[in-house]
């Protein structure tokens, strides 16, 4: 009787049992396990692999690994697909004297799109055990991190070179004073904007970290939240005023104050930004039940520029802005952080918006019980 990798040697169950027991075994596992015999017939595929290929019967759709490469074929992204997807791997290990693994990663589009990574390993007795792991959680957070490395370099590159450069030509030549304000303002506000974006990006990473483990969660009540961030505000050469109406203001919320001032902060701040033109801005609360708990909105609406459903669609990214053009500052982080904060705290936000009408941002929160 052939030993089974694992078994004890005084293990003597029938070779059926065995097989079964080792079939269960495979089948609880997450990964996808395929062995088949030197002669290329398919002896084992678990229930994983099978729900991972969309394969609802194997003996008939895949009695070998021909066939099965054939339908692996099928569910290839077109970009990417090439004939015995399978069959290369298997010639490799066949080619491959030591028992050496072998990997191929799979873009899958059907039947629901996935990045599998494939790896493969002849057993000395010739059989050949393929192992389908899913790998999309990884390989999405591998290009976001690319993603971001990328736009961030960029997004610090721009005003340092602004800094550099200005500073240079204040050393290099001698100029009017009224030449070197101008260029000391640049500088200066090219500066600010590097501080902003560095700050905006450490909150972002500590709160991503910690995940609300450095959040101080107190009872407040909503006025008190809107009414010391309104103190707090200045935009300069503006003289709106942000109307207010608060009917649920008295309500509380479990939250921590600075963090949720700064998120509001936030919004208000593109309320003024992205509605150049003027036009009024309010603060009102609202109020909803959900899932038999009860939350009051912080809602901010401006008559601005809008965004269009591409641009809602986007607004949460890391460095996304509806006016790419630079004539309005900001780092692109903001309503990242608005969304991060608001969430770790039981709520969320919501966004509504019309292209050259204005946008309404309401940050909902839980209301606080007597508990």
């Amino acid at each position: 009787m052939r030993q089974t990798g694992g078994l004890a040697a005084q293990d003597v169950r029938p070779v059926d049992a065995l097989t079964a027991q080792l079939g269960a075994i495979l089948d609880m596992s997450e990964i996808g396990v395929l062995l088949t015999n030197s002669a290329g017939e398919v002896l084992h595929l678990n229930i994983p692999l099978c729900q991972m290929l969309g394969i609802e019967d194997a003996n008939k759709q895949c009695p070998d690994m021909a066939s099965l490469d054939r339908h692996v074929s099928t569910l290839m992204d077109s970009q990417d697909s090439s004939p015995s997807h399978l069959q290369a791997l298997v010639n490799a290990l066949r080619s491959d004297a030591a028992a050496v693994l072998h990997r191929k990663v799979l873009h899958l589009i059907a039947p629901h799109r996935a990045t599998v990574q494939l790896t493969g390993r002849q057993t000395p007795q010739g059989d050949l055990v393929f192992y389908f792991r899913d790998i999309t959680v990884e390989a999405d957070v591998d290009r976001m991190k690319s993603e971001f490395l990328s736009t961030a370099a960029h997004e610090l590159r721009t005003p340092l070179a602004s800094i550099f450069g200005f500073t240079e030509l204040l050393i290099a030549r001698v100029m009017a004073p009224e030449k070197q304000r101008e260029l000391l303002e640049t500088i200066h506000r090219q500066s600010k904007l590097l501080i902003n974006l560095i700050n905006e990006l450490l909150d972002l990473s500590r709160i991503e970290a910690r995940r609300g483990k450095d959040f101080h969660r107190q009872p407040i009540t909503v006025q008190v939240v809107v009414d010391q961030t309104l103190k707090g505000l200045l935009v300069i050469n503006d003289q709106r005023e942000v109307k207010v109406d608060m009917p649920q203001g008295e309500l509380s919320i479990l939250v921590d104050r600075e963090k949720t001032m700064h998120a509001l902060m936030n919004v208000l701040s593109n309320a003024f930004k992205y509605s150049p033109d003027g036009g009024d801005i309010s603060v009102r609360t609202v109020y909803k039940d959900h899932k038999q708990q009860g939350f009051v909105g912080i809602q901010v609406k401006d008559q601005g520029i809008g965004m269009t459903v591409t641009e809602l669609g986007r607004v949460f990214e890391r460095f996304f802005r509806a006016n790419p053009s630079g004539s309005i500052p900001g780092t692109g982080l903001g309503m990242s952080l608005v969304k991060e904060i608001t969430e770790i705290q039981g709520g969320h936000v919501q966004i509504e918006s019309v292209y050259h009408h204005g946008s309404t941002v309401t940050l909902w929160f839980p209301v606080a019980t007597a508990a």
